[in-house]
């Protein structure tokens, strides 16, 4: 439920507003830094590495050609049936 979810996040920004800025700005680091530790932006940075070579991909390259020829959702059902294939 969205108004659920609305309320525990007015709540929890509530306790933050009352915490001394110097222990969240030290949480925020803590957390930040498990972020980086849990291999995070390196995780993003292969994702968007992935996605770059995929864009030059001959299926990719197909399903473009087919988006210009039929429209999106003709080219991605076509995609999906496997009928895009060279």
């Amino acid at each position: 439920d969205s108004g659920k979810a609305v309320d525990e996040a007015l709540e929890v920004a509530s306790r933050m507003a009352r915490m001394p800025s110097d222990v969240l700005r030290m949480r925020k680091q803590a957390i930040n830094r498990m972020v980086e530790l849990s291999g995070f932006r390196e995780g993003i940075a292969e994702g968007a590495k992935t996605d770059a070579l995929l864009h030059q991909s001959p299926s990719i390259k197909r399903l473009r050609g087919a988006i210009g020829e039929h429209g999106l959702k003709e080219a991605i059902r076509l995609f999906q049936l496997g009928q895009l294939e060279a």
